[in-house]
């Protein structure tokens, strides 16, 4: 069984608008929003359960939100088992253009977690793993949340020897690294956030900037930079992973899918460099549809034989 989690989790509500500007009023496409469950971590065990591997989706859910998320969670056929809190879980807003080929999204903050709460999470975060292959930590923190909750986490995973996935931001990735999860998953935006000294303008640089979380002890990186593919960097090799081309719907959930395919991989016991192929194939899939991780097999199957990869 693979685990994910999603102390953040929430209501993605995607409207699809011709022609979106700031500023303007307009009529939805749709009549109404699409209302899906979301928050990285569940955007990957979408993708998990889409590719046949058994899969977990656990965290915060809160208020009317968060029963909307249990619902349509169950309806989706994805085990859970979230911790229900005080507050209300967040609502988010993705904006699809369709005319122009862009996204626009608004990320709502999430509610407060009370150090009860926390440590009711804790107790079925330390249950789950004793059962699990993969734990993939995804996405942001809520209000209350300590910043080193994942470094905690990725601690308790690695004194039973199950490999972590991590995949967040700011001073979560910062202090998450110390730890020394598997993989680590972030784009160049979120290098710059760790390290803003670093210029990211080549894959040479990315390479540069990888050796520093290296030099921590992770195993592997993956940059991920949208269409132009991802480069994976381990002790011994550095790869360009070059996605195929598609047409691209919604890109959104993109980066989740990657780590959601990485994880599948991992679980089966491929190497780090199938890992990334198969997550590089989930992320170009995850781009032709509307709905975050809404990935079909077949299709996968089909686009994985259609990646690149080069050591560079």
């Amino acid at each position: 069984m693979i685990l994910t989690v999603t102390l953040n989790a929430a209501i993605d509500n995607i409207w699809t608008i011709d022609d979106f500007n700031i500023g303007s009023i307009f009529r939805a496409n749709n009549g109404v929003p699409q209302r899906v469950p979301g928050g990285k971590g569940i955007n990957v065990a979408r993708v998990i359960n889409a590719l046949g591997e058994n899969v977990l989706a656990t965290g915060f859910i809160g208020g009317y939100t968060g029963e909307l998320i249990n619902k349509l969670i169950i309806e989706e056929k994805i085990d859970q088992e979230f911790i229900f809190v005080k507050g209300e879980s967040r609502e988010n807003l993705i904006i699809v253009d369709l005319i122009k080929k862009t996204e626009t999204v608004i990320n709502g903050m999430g509610p407060d977690i009370s150090p009860s709460e926390i440590e009711k999470f804790r107790d079925i975060f330390l249950k789950k793993i004793l059962i699990s292959e993969v734990i993939c930590l995804c996405g942001s923190l809520p209000p209350g949340v300590p910043k080193d909750f994942y470094a905690d986490m990725i601690i308790e995973a690695n004194k039973l020897n199950r490999p972590v996935i991590l995949d967040t931001s700011k001073e979560p990735l910062s202090e998450g690294i110390i730890s020394k999860p598997l993989m680590i998953k972030l784009n160049t935006k979120e290098i710059s956030e760790v390290l803003p000294d670093y210029i990211i303008e080549s894959d040479n640089d990315i390479i540069n900037a990888a050796k520093y979380f290296l030099e921590k002890g992770i195993k592997s990186i993956v940059i991920t930079k949208g269409a132009e593919g991802a480069i994976l960097c381990t002790q011994n090799d550095f790869w360009k992973i070059i996605p195929p081309k598609v047409n691209v719907l919604n890109s959104v959930g993109s980066g989740d899918a990657f780590v959601g395919g990485c994880a599948v991989a991992i679980a089966k016991g491929r190497t780090i460099l199938d890992a990334a192929i198969l997550g590089t194939a989930s992320g170009a899939g995850n781009a032709e549809t509307l709905i975050a991780g809404d990935v079909s097999y077949d299709r996968i199957q089909e686009l994985i034989d259609k990646v690149e990869w080069r050591r560079l």
